[in-house]
């Protein structure tokens, strides 16, 4: 799983001095979009970048000049935030593990961004629009809290040598670590996916958009996806341990049917059998409705194919449970509940 969001995605066991492949992810303060415009169509995004961006792409290269042990295999630079796939090919020095490499690299490029502020170069990016930061106005958005005073305390400071330092990337960051070669393709798969998958975004933002406490059948979920499919035919989906491999082929083969015949499924989709159900049904571009254990933090997006499917309106998710960091293991328990509040929902 690739990151999503800002939470900071960090392994307590690994030692990051020891040669990997990482895919680093980075976010502007407060998301501000000043690093690069996408534009284009989804089948051929493009990808400019600000003055912003361009110091950042610079220090990224800089990087392997400052670490001859780390080579950088891919990046992009987002409007908001920038994904890194960092090879380090020998172990790192005792003082310079991971985390002190990309917070080196992370303050060269808010010294590159504080000396822009102070020139009047920084853009700030809408959704079509591109206005520069002149430090009197903000036309499209809001400059983060930490800048709002900038304009007013560049006067006190011209005398002085070097721009104030006001800080580009949010503190921390996410890292997701391939620990077996064949991973590399899907990892740089979803990095070069960036561009396209914000414009799916805009053009379907109905579809990606997080809904807090909705009621369905008497529960209150977070969902995200197609709330629409609610109001179609419902099947829930929930095979039996106790029942033969006959009876499971059986039953799989029957909720594809009632699938392709309008029926929506619905599940949390845990077992053997419910999971090649949910996988026949997304090959063939039918409706699903997932309930999952975890929530959703506030900039949750879905991931691989649940991203396709969500935005051709063929997903809805349910999560009954709030937001958690980090991976917990579902209990016997949750199953059991979900499995119950799918039977709920499709009124059964």
């Amino acid at each position: 799983m690739y990151p999503n969001s800002t939470r900071l995605n960090r392994s307590f066991t690994h030692d990051y001095h020891s040669p990997h492949i990482y895919l680093i992810t980075v976010t502007v303060v407060d998301r501000m979009p000043v690093l690069s415009a996408v534009s284009g169509t989804v089948e051929q995004p493009k990808v400019e970048f600000t003055d912003v961006g361009k110091a950042v792409k610079r220090e990224i290269f800089a990087i392997e000049k400052r670490h001859p042990q780390v080579k950088i295999l891919f990046n992009i630079i987002m409007p908001d935030h920038v994904h890194l796939i960092l090879h380090v090919l020998e172990r790192l020095p005792e003082k310079m593990p991971l985390g002190n490499i990309v917070a080196a690299w992370k303050q060269a490029c808010g010294k590159a961004y504080s000396a822009l502020l102070a020139a009047g170069k920084v853009q700030v990016i809408g959704d079509l629009k591109v206005t520069k930061f002149d430090g009197q106005q903000r036309n499209t958005v809001d400059l983060p809290s930490s800048e709002a005073n900038f304009s007013s305390q560049q006067n006190g400071n011209q005398q002085e040598n070097k721009p104030p330092y006001h800080p580009l990337f949010s503190k921390g960051f996410n890292d997701s670590i391939l620990y077996h070669r064949h991973q590399l393709r899907n990892m740089m798969a979803y990095v070069k996916d960036n561009p396209r998958r914000l414009l799916v975004k805009r053009q379907h933002k109905e579809l990606f958009a997080i809904s807090r406490g909705i009621s369905v059948a008497g529960m209150t979920f977070d969902t995200v996806g197609n709330f629409a499919l609610l109001q179609k035919t419902l099947m829930a989906v929930h095979c039996r341990s106790k029942w033969t491999e006959t009876e499971q082929i059986a039953y799989a083969e029957k909720c594809i049917l009632a699938a392709e015949k309008g029926a929506v499924l619905v599940g949390a989709f845990i077992s053997k059998t419910e999971k090649e159900i949910e996988q026949t049904a997304t090959e063939r571009r039918l409706p699903i409705i997932r309930l999952v254990e975890n929530g959703f933090d506030d900039l949750y997006k879905p991931v691989g194919q649940d991203f396709d499917s969500c935005a051709e309106g063929l997903l809805l998710l349910l999560a009954p449970w709030p937001y958690h960091s980090g991976y917990r293991k579902i209990t016997r328990e949750q199953c059991q509940q979900m499995n119950e509040m799918a039977e709920a929902i499709a009124g059964i």
